[in-house]
């Protein structure tokens, strides 16, 4: 077996696709072999831009906070991207950060530096039993070649979901 190779899939999970066929992690339509997206979603994801023949559409970009070079959102948060951020977060779908990573490292190729997630507060994480922001980190990291940092610490601020976008930017977590 080469490194990168896959074992041969067990006769109990090649049953259970029989049984229960795997579904899409972002919509749930069926999806092929070992994918954890279906062909549409990948599709609208960027994240089989061979299949399709097309680039990599631009990332959305935002202004960076002071003291930070370089900011950039891996979609605009809206269809398949919007169902992958829920899926990871909330539906505890982990097969998602490495699809992210993919797409993040490949705007990211070429930078210096360390990787540091952000981590959720104390009580999400506990909440969640992980944490989205290093799932992604921890996929991401060896894509890059960055070392990955774990130096930062949130405290008990306000959650952010269900707040207006002008006042999550006036008062961050």
């Amino acid at each position: 077996m080469v490194a990168g190779d896959h074992p041969p899939p067990s006769v109990a999970r090649r049953l259970s696709g029989l049984v229960a066929p795997p579904r899409c992690a972002v919509c749930g339509a069926p999806c092929a072999g070992a994918s954890v997206l279906c062909a549409g979603c990948a599709l609208e994801l960027g994240s089989d831009p061979a299949a399709t023949g097309a680039p990599l559409p631009p990332p959305a970009s935002v202004p960076a906070p002071p003291g930070v070079e370089l900011l950039v959102a891996a979609w605009p948060f809206e269809g398949a991207a919007r169902g992958l951020v829920h899926g990871l977060k909330f539906g505890r779908r982990l097969s998602l950060a490495r699809v992210a990573a993919a797409r993040i490292a490949s705007l990211a190729e070429g930078l210096e530096g360390d990787l540091v997630p952000v981590p959720p507060s104390p009580m999400r994480r506990a909440w969640r039993g992980f944490d989205p922001a290093e799932e992604i980190a921890l996929a991401l990291a060896p894509l890059l070649g960055l070392p990955l940092r774990r130096c930062l610490r949130r405290g008990h601020g306000p959650r952010q979901v269900g707040r207006p976008r002008r006042v999550r930017l006036a008062d961050p977590p």
